[in-house]
C-alpha cells in the first residue's frame, strides 16, 4: 500500500487574524510582524495576492523567541 501525507488542516478561525489585528492585541508594531513573516521567522497563511493571516499560537511562539531575560544583580 502506498501512504500519502494527509493535507494539514487549517487552525480554527478563532485563532487566525490579520497582522494588524495581532499587532493591536499583542501590543507590537504591525511592521515588526510583517518583517518577521517576510524573513520567514514567523509562519503565516497567504490567501490570494495580499491577504495574510497569522495564527495566534505562532505569534506567541515568535514573541517568546524574542524574549530577553533580565540580568541578576
Amino acid at each position: 500500500m502506498e501512504t500519502t501525507n494527509p493535507t494539514p488542516k487549517l487552525p480554527p478561525r478563532s485563532r487566525l487574524a490579520s497582522p494588524k489585528e495581532h499587532a493591536k492585541s499583542y501590543g507590537v508594531s504591525e511592521r515588526a510582524l510583517k518583517r518577521a513573516y517576510g524573513d520567514r521567522r514567523l509562519r503565516y497563511y497567504k490567501l490570494g495576492h495580499r491577504t495574510v493571516l497569522l495564527d495566534s499560537r505562532d505569534v506567541e511562539a515568535f514573541l517568546n523567541t524574542c524574549r530577553v531575560d533580565a540580568l541578576r544583580v
